[in-house]
């Protein structure tokens, strides 16, 4: 259907505004961001696109749509196939199947509609629309049409005759529901027909943007004949209209900017702010005055609150009539109003029109929550002669939702700063804080009275604690809602957010006793937690009805004071709580079991749930077993034993100490015994740690179902229930411990190795083990105690003893080696650790562990035996062991080491010392290698020189391994050997080598002299001997001409091999200058060179494309020219075939040079690569057995390598290798 501003208006015809909607639900869709207004319409859009995603990005959106407003859709396919269609749809989401079998979508081709009888009849097809629009309406709300057009590319039918035909498509749907869109692919149209396209289409979708097209020429203008007129018309119109919408746009911009710029200064006040608002909207709307007053429509009142200057009739505290100014044009409508020709508006008969002589307005009206509403206007006396713009009034808004915004933030900061005074009140009690607050709360709500209920139990009524306005005291018996009825704090308290009602009658509210009973006819009440257990509900209320809704900022002024009013109560039971816990613990005349049993008590009461309980759990043995119980339970009384992962303290199986479940589906518990078969809906447990023993849940249970989480403070006082009863238990279980202590140390002695014995201060035996009684040889205790034990001691270690004893029972701790003699007469070393022990009667008395030692000793007299042996095994070896203690940094030598350094042995350097005496440039070697061994934990082997204290420098060879312990390394032990012999000796060989080195390149010299010098003459031989043969040819005979041919063969021969000899001592010589060489670029020169041949052998070269590699130019070009020119020189009667081609290789490129010729021994392909050998006499190949000898050298000098594989009669491959970086990187 056709549209345009003036004919655009609500009906119920589906049209373009509902393809645009259709189009915009696609993500990739912008536009247009213009109205319809002033624009030609109609239900066509023409698509021109670029691929397949953009022509589907707009078909979907379009199809989906109409799918979801039960229209019509079809689809005519023309470059995309069905299948590609169908595929494109179900991959955005759409149930194709399902909406081809309902009817609503179906795909046409063009032969089926456009081309229909073969050729394309624009009458046929308005026909062919009309019964398709008038079917398809009948059953669905719509027609809608996707038609691909690349069909016209190939038909005789003109685009023009096809525009045409659209126009008169325009005309059929006018008024009809039907929406198309059109779509061209521009690269398969000429940009002629794109340019006609674009210019008879009012709406275009390109590049994912829907664009209104100001290049739009009606049909009848289009083939019109003063066309070209018309379209003059249009460019200059369209060029004013975008400069004039450039320049309001970035007026608009200025003028937003700066008032971000006043709104946003952190220097200003409110009123200096308002200030600069209205001189920016005087400016901005061209009126003289700015102002600000508080209304009330209800009362009809006015008040100025302020204006921006001096002005004969609006000041400060002006009041009129609300009816008598023209602020009833924003207050009427509750948002943006002016008027700017009161006469015609009607506003001609009010005060601010005839005394004041304002002759415009411009105004918005500002509900504030909390406080007086105000209009924020500007006025003039002087008339206007246009009407105020949408810009106008949208600026207006702005501007008065920024005061809107400040008001209410006044408010806010006002109820918060009277809130803070009231509840920080060091003076003031609870209940005294809470009725100022309640005061408060009416004053800011304009309610009456106000309360704060409480809810014992969910079947119980609800007590009025504290109350303001009521008329009955905190004392009185509970009165209000019974369990189930009511709508006010019964409703209150099942709710998270604020409740109200601000007139009750003629709502359910209604039939509650509290409205019947005491006339309560507004209420606004918001619920109070203790912890997270209801508590009651805290409310203000009237018997009058209230004048308005409650508003979001008083919805948060409620809430911030039942948020502290919460938190109080929970503060105050906390504190009870925790008073009744000390009670219990402190309680001397309870038993544990009693304590337990008021532990329970206090926690089902302060958590509100059933059942308490401790259990023993133990999670590696999924073990659960409750130990204590506050009642008997089906399922979980004293002794029964359930798996822990059944039971809800499984939670900490993982970990953690405080877990609460109020719901048990939701985490992970259904299916559980706890909650299938014990009904336990609520759950609260802590975990109690036990030292030496397993570990215990302390918990609380309830098969009611809680309504929210458990709080912190309740988890808190449930963490320190557990730490009474960890302490209790820890308690019990040291008694049990220090009894089995006792009787542990007594069979611990009895059954000891050692001797313990206890020996008085007069050298009286008075206890001793069963070992110590072995050792000494007695057959029973009875044998030695009471007798004195100097007498088993060994005569020249009694006096010793004697004042280790007495110097033990005066309060010193000790140690004492010495022998003994048994009554058997057997001698012992002895090892004896003393302390004295305090007895009850007063007196000190030596205890004693000791250690028969007498292998040990044995033992260290074979070890001094072994170390004097290692220490001449050191001498003889000229190795010295080494040891550093990384704890103490202290070194250790053996006595060889102090040697070969000639440092004193009473001397033993410290560390710095020791690293001191390495050479300074050596001495970082020896630490890099420490470091290294400390890092790695590897073993180290480096050669540094040493200056010894009389000054001579020698050469040490240090191997060193790192010990550790407990995974740390705790020393470096290792070895020390004098090089110093061995270094001299590796010094004068490197002179030797450094010698030859110098005779070898004097002798490459020479051969380069040498070569280059034979050439000359040679080629002198040669050309004499031509000469020769040129002049005497007819002298000479068959003998002479042979023997000259000899010679120049010879010659010839000779300077060919002093030729390779010398290119082979250049690249012997060569100073390695290498760069960037392309191989595609050298191979072409050398097949260049090689041309001849090639043709004379008609031999075909296949070349891979090849790297670029990093080398020097002219040896690789030798390389590549030696190695073709062997190819086509060892040949079979076949022509010769050459490939050539590479590999990259992980470090390097991989060249190859294949042939199909004769083939080499593989027991002779080394052979080849030597300087002159050859396998094959001159007169069957000739050469100079050189040219793969260079091939090496080159390869080598590139850090490379060449190989060759072959077998007889079967062609050569030669492998050539090039690293990637270059030699040497």
């Amino acid at each position: 259907m056709k549209q345009t501003a003036e004919q655009s208006g609500p009906h119920s015809v589906q049209g373009l505004e509902t393809g645009l909607e259709a189009l915009r639900q696609g993500p990739e869709f912008r536009g247009p961001v213009e109205t319809l207004d002033g624009h030609h319409c109609n239900d066509h859009f023409a698509q021109i696109y670029e691929s397949d995603e953009e022509r589907f990005d707009a078909a979907i959106p379009f199809i989906r749509h109409g799918l979801d407003q039960n229209d019509r859709c079809m689809y005519i396919v023309d470059e995309s196939t069905e299948a590609e269609v169908k595929a494109a749809m179900r991959a955005a989401g759409l149930d194709v199947d399902a909406a081809l079998a309902a009817g609503t979508l179906s795909f046409h081709t063009i032969q089926e509609t456009y081309l229909r009888n073969g050729t394309f009849d624009p009458d046929e097809m308005i026909d062919f629309y009309a019964e398709m629009v008038a079917d398809a309406t009948e059953e669905y709300a719509a027609l809608r049409i996707i038609a691909e057009t690349t069909w016209l590319q190939e038909e005789t039918t003109t685009v023009d005759q096809f525009i045409e035909y659209e126009a008169r498509v325009n005309d059929l749907f006018a008024d009809e529901d039907a929406l198309a869109i059109c779509q061209y692919d521009r690269d398969g149209f000429p940009p002629e027909i794109i340019r006609k396209i674009v210019r008879t289409h009012p709406h275009l979708i390109y590049n994912g943007t829907v664009c209104h097209n100001v290049y739009y020429t009606p049909p009848e203008e289009f083939f019109g004949a003063d066309e070209p007129a018309r379209e003059v018309d249009r460019m200059l119109e369209t060029l004013y209209d975008r400069t004039a919408a450039r320049t309001a746009l970035e007026d608009r911009q200025r003028t937003l900017r700066k008032q971000n710029e006043i709104v946003a200064s952190p220097d200003k006040t409110f009123e200096e702010k308002l200030q600069e608002l209205f001189e920016l909207g005087c400016e901005r709307f061209g009126l003289e005055l700015g102002a600000m007053a508080t209304v009330d429509t209800d009362d009809d009142r006015f008040e100025v609150e302020a204006v921006s200057g001096d002005h004969e009739y609006f000041a400060p505290g002006v009041e009129l009539p609300l009816s008598e100014t023209y602020c009833t044009a924003a207050t009427d409508i509750k948002a943006a109003g002016s008027v700017a020709d009161p006469p015609e508006e009607g506003y001609d008969d009010i005060h601010v029109y005839q005394e004041f002589g304002i002759q415009a307005y411009l105004g918005t009206y500002i509900a504030v929550d909390g406080g007086a509403d105000r209009t924020f206007f500007f006025v003039t006396e002087t008339p206007r002669s246009a009407d105020f713009s949408d810009d106008d009034h949208a600026f207006i808004r702005l501007m008065g939702q920024w005061v809107k915004y400040e008001l209410e933030r006044r408010q806010r900061e006002r109820f918060l700063h009277e809130s803070y005074q009231i509840t920080s009140d060091p003076e003031l009690s609870f209940e005294e804080k809470l009725e100022r607050l309640l005061d408060l709360g009416c004053e800011w709500f304009g309610l009456e009275m106000a309360g704060m209920n409480h809810l014992p139990s969910w079947d119980g009524k609800f007590r009025i604690e504290h109350g303001v306005g009521l008329g009955v005291d905190s004392g009185d018996e509970p009165v209000w809602t019974d369990p189930g009825e009511g709508c006010f704090c019964r409703r209150t308290i099942t709710e998270d957010r604020p409740v109200s009602c601000v007139d009750v009658r003629g709502t359910d509210w209604a039939h509650d006793p509290i409205y019947q009973e005491f006339g309560l006819t507004s209420y606004f009440g918001t619920k109070v937690m203790s912890g997270s257990t209801p508590y009651g509900t805290l409310w203000f209320g009237s018997t009058e009805p209230r004048d308005r809704p409650f508003s979001d900022t008083e919805r948060t002024f409620i809430e911030l004071i039942g948020q502290w009013v919460s938190y109080e109560v929970e503060r105050r039971e906390h504190k009870q709580s925790q008073r009744d816990l000390y009670e219990i613990a402190a309680d001397t005349d309870l038993a544990f079991d009693e304590k337990l049993q008021a532990l329970f008590d206090l926690g089902c009461n302060r958590f509100d749930l059933e059942l308490g309980g401790i259990a023993q759990i133990d999670p590696a043995t999924d073990e659960f077993e409750v130990k204590y119980a506050s009642d008997d339970h089906d399922h979980l009384a004293h002794g029964a034993q359930i798996p822990l992962s059944e039971t809800y303290c499984r939670v900490f199986a993982n970990g953690g100490d405080t877990a609460g479940i109020t719901d048990p589906v939701g985490d992970g518990f259904e299916g559980s015994r706890a909650y299938e078969e014990f009904g336990m809906n609520a759950y609260l447990g802590t975990r109690i740690r036990l030292d030496d023993a397993r570990d215990r849940t302390l918990f609380f249970a309830s098969s009611d179902p809680r309504t929210a989480d458990f709080s912190e403070a309740e988890r808190t006082f449930l963490h320190l229930m557990g730490q009474w009863v960890q302490h209790e238990l820890e308690q019990h279980h040291r008694k049990l411990e220090l009894r089995e202590r006792t009787e542990y140390l007594s069979a611990l002695i009895e059954t000891a190795p050692e001797c313990i014995k206890t020996v008085a201060a007069d050298g009286t035996l008075l206890q001793m083990n069963p070992a110590g009684l072995d050792m000494v040889e007695a057959d029973a205790e009875t044998a030695v105690t009471g007798n004195c034990v100097y007498d088993l001691i060994a005569p020249e270690h009694r006096e010793r003893f004697r004042t280790f004893n007495e110097r033990i029972c005066q309060g010193e701790c000790g140690t004492l080696t010495f022998d003994i003699i048994g009554l058997e007469g057997t001698r012992r070393h002895m090892e004896s650790h003393a302390a004295p022990l305090h007895r009850p009667d007063g007196t000190t008395v030596q205890v004693a562990l000791t250690r028969d030692i007498t292998e040990q000793v044995e033992r260290e007299s074979e070890l001094e035996r072994a170390l004097d042996l290692l220490e001449k095994t050191e001498q003889v070896a000229d190795v010295g062991g080494w040891e550093i203690d990384l704890n103490t940094q202290d070194v250790f030598w053996s006595d060889h080491i102090f040697e070969l350094l000639e440092v004193d042995a009473d001397e033993e350097p410290s560390l710095d010392e020791a690293l001191d005496m390495y050479h300074e440039e050596d001495k970082p070697i020896v630490m890099d290698a420490v470091e290294n061994a400390l890092a790695s934990g590897d073993p180290f082997d480096v050669e540094a020189r040493i200056r010894t204290n009389s000054g001579e420098v020698r050469w040490l060879r240090l191997q060193g391994a790192p010990e550790t312990a407990d995974d740390d390394v705790v020393s470096l032990r290792g070895a020390a050997q004098d090089i110093t012999t061995r270094k001299q000796r590796e010094q004068r060989l490197e002179e030797v080598i450094e010698q030859l080195q110098q005779s070898n390149d004097r002798l490459k010299q020479f051969a380069y002299a040498a070569s280059h010098d034979l050439q000359e003459p040679l080629r002198m031989v040669s050309s004499y001997l031509q000469l020769l043969e040129d002049q005497y040819r007819e002298d000479l005979d068959g003998d002479a001409q042979e023997y000259i041919d000899f010679a120049v063969n010879g010659a010839d021969r000779m300077r060919e091999m002093v030729t390779d000899l010398l290119a082979f001592s250049r690249v012997e010589q060569a100073d390695g200058a290498f760069e960037q060489v392309e191989c595609d670029a050298i191979l072409d020169r050398v097949l260049d060179d090689l041309q001849v041949k090639i043709e004379e052998n008609n031999a075909e070269i296949t070349v891979q494309s090849l790297p670029t590699v990093v080398g020097e130019r002219s040896q690789l070009e030798q390389l590549f020219s030696n190695l073709v020119s062997n190819a086509l020189k060892y040949r079979r009667d076949d022509p010769p075939e050459v490939d050539i081609r590479v590999e990259n290789r992980s470090d390097c490129w991989e060249f190859s040079v294949a042939d199909n010729g004769i083939g080499i021994d593989p027991d002779k392909t080394d052979r080849i690569f030597e300087v002159f050998k050859r396998l094959h006499q001159n007169n069957e190949y000739p050469g100079t057995g050189i040219g793969l000898s260079l091939c090496q050298k080159i390869a080598e000098n590139h850090g490379g390598d060449i190989w060759v594989e072959s077998e007889p009669g079967e062609g050569s491959t030669f492998f050539v290798t090039l690293p990637k970086q270059g030699p040497d990187q």
